[in-house]
């Protein structure tokens, strides 16, 4: 019997309904943060939930996968059908778009979007990006093709046996890159060297990674007991303690230039570990309300959502200033706010019928797992 024996406690491997509930928190965290809607300024952290429940997914995928003869290029195939045609249908549209109009599209950026390192190039131009200042969300986007591009090598190498090993490496490696770039890194910006780069995001990745050997390894109750304990012990240290502390005080400063920034990414890994535990093992009443359908709907579609939101965010101002000047001034930016957010959804949901699907849909005829999956 190998180590990744399925067992009657391993959750089923066939698509889990309630991630995409999650994938729709996450997408909706990120989105209302964007628009500075009040009650979502833990928006921004709907990022390391993507990076969790990718970590999960993806790290089960080579498991099962990875006594299969074309393992590296089924994996990279089914991987490309997903993540690229819009990601560079959008460049390219922008693109032109931009030649069109007449505006200077900043082409000297375009190799790092299209090689999907753009993410340092932010980090060290501090966002400031010309044109491409409407991807700035997209650095998370680099992150996962860069760990798509290793996660598989490094289990290839090291075989799914070391896999808590190699997810236990990952965590630490992600709290020194984080301790020691930000020393280097201003505090009053966003703009830090380690928030872009890949090795400061992979505890988020690594706790997925934990979870799958997890959940085929031990009991339903023991991984319960886990998410509890990460759920407590991340949400106390990411959103409770920083309350505790007079904004301004020498303390605060301490928590919010050390603790917080140093181990602060791992506290969210495991806040958000506990809760992808919860989903996969439908835990009422959260699998309920990840079951919804319509919050099922929204995650189906959170690539297109979160690929589009950022651009429509930029450009629908102008584009709508005929119709917002008719809205009293109180509600313009209301009124722009819900536009924007309904074109994103109709775009996301074109999107999603029109392109990624029916290419989804080539997977199995371009790279078949069949019986050795």
């Amino acid at each position: 019997m190998t180590l990744f024996a399925t067992t009657p406690n391993t959750p089923s491997q066939k698509h889990i309904s309630a991630i995409d509930g999650l994938r729709a928190i996450a997408v909706m965290g990120v989105f209302f943060f964007h628009l500075r809607v009040p009650g979502f300024e833990w928006g921004a952290s709907g990022v390391q939930l993507f990076f969790v429940i990718s970590g999960f997914l993806i790290t089960g995928i080579l498991v099962d996968t990875i006594s299969h003869p074309h393992y590296f290029k089924n994996f990279y195939i089914r991987r490309s059908l997903r993540i690229f045609p819009i990601y560079y249908l959008t460049l390219i549209l922008l693109s032109v778009w931009g030649l069109v109009r007449g505006y200077d599209i900043s082409a000297q950026y375009l190799p790092y979007f299209f090689t999907y390192t753009h993410n340092y190039i932010q980090a060290y131009h501090q966002y400031q990006l010309g044109f491409w200042i409407m991807l700035p969300h997209t650095w998370s986007l680099a992150i996962e093709e860069q760990f798509y591009l290793l996660w598989p090598l490094l289990l290839f190498i090291f075989r799914p046996k070391r896999l808590p090993s190699l997810c236990i490496m990952l965590i630490i490696i992600a709290v020194l890159w984080r301790s020691i770039t930000a020393q280097y890194s201003e505090f009053d910006t966003k703009t830090w060297i380690y928030a872009f780069a890949l090795p400061s995001h992979l505890d988020t990745l690594g706790v997925g990674g934990l979870i799958t050997w997890g959940t085929r390894q031990f009991a339903k109750r023991s991984m319960l007991i886990a998410a509890l304990i990460g759920i407590v012990l991340g949400g106390l240290f990411y959103f409770v303690m920083p309350n505790f502390f007079t904004p301004g005080t020498a303390l605060h400063l301490f928590w919010a230039r050390n603790m917080h920034y140093y181990l602060g990414g791992t506290a969210l890994a495991l806040f958000y570990g506990g809760c992808l535990i919860c989903a996969i093992y439908n835990v009422k009443p959260i699998s309920t309300l990840l079951n919804m359908a319509w919050l099922r709907f929204i995650g189906k579609i959170s690539y297109g959502i979160y690929l589009y939101h950022m651009i429509l965010h930029v450009m629908l101002p102008n584009l709508l200033t005929p119709i917002t000047n008719l809205l009293p001034q109180a509600w313009q930016i209301i009124g722009v706010d819900v536009l924007n957010v309904a074109a994103t959804f109709i775009v996301s949901v074109l999107s999603w019928y029109l392109i990624e699907q029916p290419i989804n849909r080539q997977k199995d005829r371009w790279a078949a797992y069949g019986n050795n999956r």
